[in-house]
């Protein structure tokens, strides 16, 4: 038997990252559970996480030093889910955090990312308590133009 599908990535390309939303579908109801993001490559024309139903199991990150989860990706190894702020923090990985900003508070730059990672992460793991493994679905959302009613 397949683990069940228990997260979906809603997610938007841009130049600055992949910009998305992770879903908790193991409950009554989906629910949103954090904000999540990705490094983009060739200016923002290529993503290491292809859309699709992409397994995970248990790997240690060992940068951070702490547990998580490994998505196993074709042709790309130790794609794991982890705390983050910013595009540059992540190599192909998933960030996951409870808000997003658009400044770094300790220069006051702007540079767009994540923030709240720690405790965003802490409740995605709280969600896998007990799992060998699970699958994401990772789905990349189309442009719409607001100004378009055709695209409405």
């Amino acid at each position: 038997m397949k683990p069940p599908i228990l997260f979906r990535v809603d997610r938007r390309i841009r130049d600055s990252g992949a910009w998305g939303s992770m879903w908790y579908l193991g409950g009554a109801a989906d629910i949103p559970i954090c904000v999540t993001l990705e490094r983009t490559y060739e200016t923002g024309k290529r993503i290491k996480i292809r859309d699709g139903i992409w397994h995970c199991t248990r790997r240690r990150y060992n940068k951070g030093q702490y547990d998580t989860w490994e998505i196993h990706i074709p042709d790309h190894d130790y794609i794991l889910v982890h705390k983050a702020n910013w595009e540059k923090d992540l190599d192909g990985c998933l960030g996951v955090a409870e808000q997003y900003h658009d400044f770094d508070p300790k220069s006051g730059i702007q540079d767009p990312g994540i923030g709240k990672s720690r405790a965003a992460f802490y409740e995605f793991m709280s969600l896998t308590v007990g799992a060998e493994s699970f699958f994401i679905h990772f789905v990349t959302l189309p442009e719409v133009d607001p100004w378009d009613p055709s695209q409405q």
